[in-house]
């Protein structure tokens, strides 16, 4: 029964979070959203045995970012949306959705890990929207440091979520394939390879002719080629595990013509290079060892004349990699980091993002600070830090990430699964025929091991199926040696009351915390910054101050820079002298105001804050909104009214105003 509810709802929340991104993602265009339905109706509807369609859109996972941008003009995690709607589609049409089919522990490992983040995510967002429907469209409430919006945050946390509940429907849909059949060389891994290396070619068009090909001119600046996936790192990972699959695969598909293994390994090579990635760099190290070691074992089965050409051919396309000119190669970026302690401090801080994991740890250990949260709470954690301002991105440590994220609770299942895969690489002895190929997988999960100790590369959905693809493709070669009987012990039903257990604590917790210390309103308190909720973007006043128009309900949190603070507040309905609007400013704290206005003049309210008091929050209520459209303007927002708040030095300016209001110390809290 754990098994089917965790089943469905991965599933379910796959479905959901599509159909909401097509719906409120405010970063999708019409030509986006009309692309990723399609995707969706088209992926389920052409899902037949074959598979040829879901390798199609694997094909095109890492092609599509750059083909996106130029038809939509958008950037980032949106690009995305398209190709996973379609993938998700004819896994979901494929896969059954009361049971995953994997065998003991695997099942429970990953059936709990996407149960805890089914049940979570829901909650998560609630609590980036501040628990209002309407806050999905408040691009005006800023939930982060980094200016990150409402409907931002709970975007990117359904976009991570959806990455990983994706995956692992991926990892289930290979495993089964491969079970079915065991092919030497899989077609799932032909499309992933063969689209990456055409992502390669552009890398290399990029790095020796012109860096803003089909890339951004962030990266341009940065003399880093991306490929056609917008992004260097993880790009460049995905050249490093492509290069020896590349090299294998064609070994396999034209044996007689070595040149061609040889070029697409060089090609992927160039790619990585010129992505000028450290940590694709390290992964494509460990993967190329792992290649050289399994064609020296195979040594025996190989004319000597061939093995040399093969081995020589390598070298040599290492060689023309290392002097590729026109990019900032990983060596040279590598040379930045300092020699010594310093160069150990730097590698684990990592501008600051390794202690802000460290201290979320500190703060929520049984929970974390919830699935994709890090990148929308970092900023403030900085600020309090350091206080000055951080890019966004991870924890720079895969462990440190998932730990900071989902605490006890969440992350002993998916770091279980981790342990346990590491464990097979590390001990698993595989088939004897198939040297080559395991060799070369086992040094490519390595590699990827190790760079996900400086990074989380596995963030990208692209280098996340590879991951699993990996995976899944190493347990083929490396069979495990236990009994079936063993597998259908009680510990296995115990193993799945556990994980329910484990995450039903999870999305409990994460509850509890959403109406406290993590809820928006405190987190902006304590990172002394405003929120507002409720109210539309700031527009410019005569004396060069900024103001906001609310809707019907709005909250807000302003951070107290003196203990006096003077709010105006005015309404302009057409009708408002024969139909008054009443408005209600409301604190934790007690009323601050109640009454009725009759003209568009502004209410001046001076409110006296108790002596370290960090911030008032309050809440607004407006009886009824107009539409500046029904009198004939361009104008169709619902405005209630409009306020500007200011803090004041001078006490008596505060007391001078229309109405004043002291406030007594109280619990902060809307």
């Amino acid at each position: 029964m754990l098994e089917r509810v965790s089943k469905t709802a991965a599933a379910s929340s796959i479905l959901l979070i599509l159909l909401l991104a097509l719906a409120v993602h405010p970063d999708m265009t019409w030509t986006l959203r009309v692309l990723s339905a399609a995707a969706l109706v088209a992926g389920w509807l052409a899902a037949t045995p074959s598979r040829s369609f879901i390798h199609i859109w694997v094909f095109l996972a890492p092609l599509a970012p750059a083909c996106l941008r130029l038809l939509a003009g958008r950037e980032g995690p949106v690009l995305d949306v398209v190709w996973m709607a379609g993938l998700a589609g004819g896994l979901l049409r494929v896969t059954p959705w009361s049971r995953w089919a994997l065998d003991a522990p695997w099942n429970v490992l990953l059936g709990g890990w996407t149960l805890t983040l089914s049940l979570a995510w829901p909650i998560l967002v609630a609590r980036e929207i501040g628990f209002h429907a309407a806050g999905i469209r408040d691009a005006g409430a800023i939930n982060s440091s980094s200016l990150m919006s409402a409907p931002q945050a709970a975007t990117w946390i359904m976009y991570v979520v959806v990455a990983q509940l994706l995956g692992a429907l991926w990892y289930e849909w290979v495993r089964g394939a491969l079970a079915a059949g065991k092919p030497r060389m899989p077609r799932v891994i032909h499309a992933l390879w063969m689209g990456v290396t055409a992502a390669s070619l552009v890398a290399v068009v990029q790095g020796t002719v012109d860096l803003g090909f089909l890339s951004t001119d962030f990266w341009a600046s940065l003399r880093r080629a991306t490929g056609t996936m917008l992004d260097a790192n993880s790009y460049g990972v995905c050249a490093a595990l492509a290069a020896p699959i590349a090299f294998l695969s064609m070994r396999t598909l034209a044996p007689q013509r070595p040149a061609a293994a040889v070029a697409v390994f060089a090609l992927n090579w160039a790619g990585l290079w010129m992505s000028g990635s450290r940590t694709a760099f390290l992964c494509g190290t460990f993967g190329t060892v792992g290649l050289l070691i399994g064609l020296w074992r195979e040594r025996r089965s190989l004319a000597p004349a061939r093995t040399l050409l093969t081995t020589s051919a390598l070298i040599a396309a290492a060689i023309v990699v290392l002097i590729a000119a026109g990019t900032i190669g990983p060596i040279q970026r590598m040379l930045e980091v300092p020699i010594g302690r310093a160069g150990i401090s730097f590698l684990w801080n990592r501008g600051g993002y390794g202690p802000i994991a460290l201290q979320m740890t500190r703060d929520y250990p049984l929970t974390g600070v919830g699935v994709g949260s890090y990148r929308v709470l970092a900023p403030d954690y900085w600020r309090a830090i350091a206080n000055d301002s951080l890019p966004l991105d991870n924890a720079q440590n895969w462990w440190r990430h998932q730990i900071a994220e989902l605490g006890v609770f969440g992350g002993v299942l998916v770091i279980g699964f981790s342990v346990l895969v590491g464990w097979r690489v590390l001990t698993g002895r595989g088939l004897q025929q198939d040297v080559a190929i395991s060799s070369t997988i086992r040094g490519l999960l390595l590699g990827l091991g190790a760079c996900s100790l400086f990074g989380v590369p596995t963030q990208n959905p692209v280098v996340l199926l590879w991951l699993f693809s990996l995976v899944a493709w190493f347990l083929a070669f490396v069979p495990d040696t236990r009994s079936r009987d063993e597998e259908r012990g009680p510990w296995i039903r115990a193993g799945w009351g556990i994980a329910f257990g484990l995450a039903i604590a999870y999305a409990a917790g994460h509850l509890l915390l959403a109406t406290g210390s993590l809820g928006v309103a405190q987190r902006a308190e304590r990172a002394h910054r405003e929120y507002v909720a409720g109210a539309y973007p700031p527009e410019p006043l005569p004396n060069a101050n900024e103001f906001r128009w609310t809707a019907q309900d709005a909250r807000f949190v302003w951070p107290a820079r003196t203990r006096w603070l003077v709010i105006r507040f005015w309404a302009h309905h057409p009708d408002i002298a024969a139909n008054p609007v009443r408005v209600t400013l409301t604190s934790p704290c007690g009323v601050l105001f109640d009454g009725a206005l009759t003209t568009t003049d502004p209410v001046s309210l001076g409110v006296t804050l108790p002596e370290g008091q960090p911030a008032l929050l309050a809440s607004l209520h407006v009886s009824r909104t107009w539409k500046p459209s029904d009198q004939g303007g361009d104008d169709d927002r619902d405005l209630g009214v409009g306020i500007v708040a200011d803090f004041v030095s001078d006490p008596v300016l505060a007391t001078a105003q229309t109405r004043a209001v002291t406030v007594s110390a109280c619990k902060a809290g809307i």
